[in-house]
């Protein structure tokens, strides 16, 4: 199985990094929808995709519909407004009744909203998937959406505590699932979230897979944005740029001056906010960590794994929030999934 999540306005702080070093491989980003009265683009939807693309997540876009509007235009309005569509990606009709929206769309409305999706994007149907609460999906047939090819994601959360409640009921509605949705209270540094298992023919319309996505790069950094900083109250020092904060191993400090220039020598306040001015741009995908085995303190992110001295965990928590307590286990896994088996 595949782990997945789906995100929208509510995880707009969400840790992208560390939902991929927990192991979660898919993320299906809330694009907008209907369901107010009007057609919107969600104020977070473009971020959040380059955020779970950048760590190599497989992208889902998902539009949540109003029967009470035009369902064709509800999908040329999707369309037009995808975001770094790749052949990796898949698209997620969120059939339910939200906010204004009276009711589902029916078999033969969202068989339109489908056709609409396929004609203006040429995205094969096997590349796309009708989410429906497993109640929803089995008060109804769906002949229409089946016979074009479309998958399923279903929702269905049993006791709805986290854990994982078993194979959704379908009701004979559909031939088979290819993504559950199996709880609205998973928890990733925090953040509330739906989690979901797809099944690994949930993506068999392309043989890309989530890490060959090319991740979204900063081509303005160079080694000129790069420079050597001395911790005055600690005596660690640590190559820093646009981007970067790696930690210098004791005794090496000569070398990178070698390449980076001279070290620049900053208190321990100046210190933690030069790296946060520096990890800025994805500073969500960032935070402190704590071994609750060890009580060893870490920043971690992509690339980054920073010991953090004793005495300054407040002041690393000012920039990146408060430091989430693992046990031994996991800490090494967010370190390997973050630096790799490299020692920091």
């Amino acid at each position: 199985m595949i782990q997945g999540i789906d995100v929208g306005t509510s995880q707009r702080s969400l840790n992208f990094s560390l939902a991929r070093a927990l192991g979660f491989d898919v993320c299906y980003v809330k694009l907008g929808g209907s369901n107010t009265g009007a057609r919107y683009v969600a104020p977070w939807y473009t971020s959040q995709v380059d955020r779970s693309r950048s760590v190599g997540m497989r992208v889902g876009h998902y539009w949540v519909p109003n029967p009470n509007l035009d369902v064709a235009g509800d999908g040329r309005f999707f369309a037009g407004n995808l975001r770094g569509w790749t052949g990796a990606d898949f698209i997620v009709l969120d059939n339910e009744r939200l906010d204004a929206a009276p009711r589902l769309l029916t078999d033969s409305e969202a068989s339109v909203w489908f056709r609409t999706v396929r004609a203006a994007t040429s995205a094969p149907y096997a590349q796309m998937f009708m989410y429906a609460g497993a109640a929803d999906l089995r008060g109804r047939a769906w002949p229409e959406v089946r016979a074009l090819g479309v998958k399923l994601i279903v929702a269905m959360y049993g006791q709805n505590d986290g854990s994982y409640p078993g194979e959704p009921n379908l009701g004979g509605r559909w031939d088979t699932w290819h993504g559950h949705q199996y709880t609205s209270q998973g928890s990733l540094g925090g953040v509330v979230i739906d989690l979901n298992r797809f099944k690994e023919s949930a993506f068999d319309y392309s043989t890309s897979t989530a890490g060959d996505v090319t991740p979204i790069v900063d081509d303005t950094e160079s080694d000129d944005d790069m420079k050597v900083f001395a911790n005055a109250a600690t005596n660690v020092w640590v190559v820093g740029g646009p981007g970067i904060w790696w930690p210098i191993p004791a005794g090496r400090g000569l070398d990178y001056e070698r390449d980076y220039g001279a070290h620049i020598t900053l208190s321990a306040e100046d210190f933690t906010a030069r790296a946060a001015m520096y990890l800025s741009a994805r500073i969500h995908d960032y935070g402190v960590f704590a071994n609750v085995d060890t009580n060893l303190w870490v920043v971690g992110g992509p690339g980054m794994w920073y010991s953090i001295p004793a005495g300054e965990g407040g002041l690393w928590e000012n920039w990146f929030g408060a430091r989430q307590a693992v046990d031994g286990a996991t800490f090494e896994k967010l370190r390997i999934g973050f630096v790799g088996l490299k020692v920091a």
